[in-house]
C-alpha cells in the first residue's frame, strides 16, 4: 500500500459515489484498469447492503477479470457517514476498497482487513488517525501477512 491510497474527510453525496471514489483510488494508482471502476459499482448495485461487512465499513470490490492489474487495498474516510442499505451495520464511514488478480490474493486481503477491524485501536486509528497512522496499520499487517 502507497499512502495515495488513503484518503480522508471525502465529501460525496451517495453510496455510489463513495465506491467511485475507492475504484478511482485505485485506478490513480495503477492496481486496476478504468472498467473495474463501474464493475464495483455493478456489484454494489446488484449485491447490495453485502459489502458492508461490519458497523460503519463498507468492502466494495469487482471481480479479477473486470480489471484488475494487481493486488491491492485502498481507504476512503468519509466526511459525513452515508447509508449503503445494510439494517445492522449502516451509516458508512469508511470505505476499504480491494483489487485482486485471484481467489488467494482475495482471501489474504481479505484477512488483513479482518485482522485490522477486530482490534477496537486500529477501528480508532480507522476513524480518527490520520494518513500515516492508517499507513502504518496496513503496513505492518501486509509485511506480517507475507511472513506467514
Amino acid at each position: 500500500m502507497k499512502k495515495s491510497m488513503i484518503e480522508i474527510d471525502v465529501e460525496v453525496k451517495d453510496k455510489r459515489e463513495a465506491v467511485e471514489r475507492a475504484g478511482k483510488i485505485l485506478y490513480e494508482n495503477g492496481y486496476v484498469e478504468k472498467e473495474y471502476i463501474p464493475a464495483m459499482i455493478k456489484t454494489l448495485e446488484e449485491f447490495g447492503p453485502y459489502i458492508v461487512i461490519t458497523k460503519g465499513v463498507a468492502l466494495p470490490h469487482a471481480r479479477p477479470e473486470e480489471g484488475a492489474l494487481k493486488s491491492g487495498i485502498c481507504v476512503v474516510r468519509l466526511k459525513e457517514s452515508i447509508k449503503f442499505g445494510n439494517l445492522d451495520n449502516d451509516p458508512v464511514e469508511i470505505l476499504i476498497g480491494l483489487s485482486s488478480l485471484g481467489n488467494d490474493e482475495h482471501l489474504r486481503n481479505i484477512q488483513i482487513v479482518l485482522s485490522i477491524l477486530e482490534n477496537e485501536q486500529n477501528m480508532s486509528i480507522l476513524k480518527f488517525g490520520s494518513v500515516e497512522e492508517i499507513y502504518n496499520i496496513f503496513e505492518r499487517l501486509t509485511i506480517k501477512s507475507q511472513e506467514v
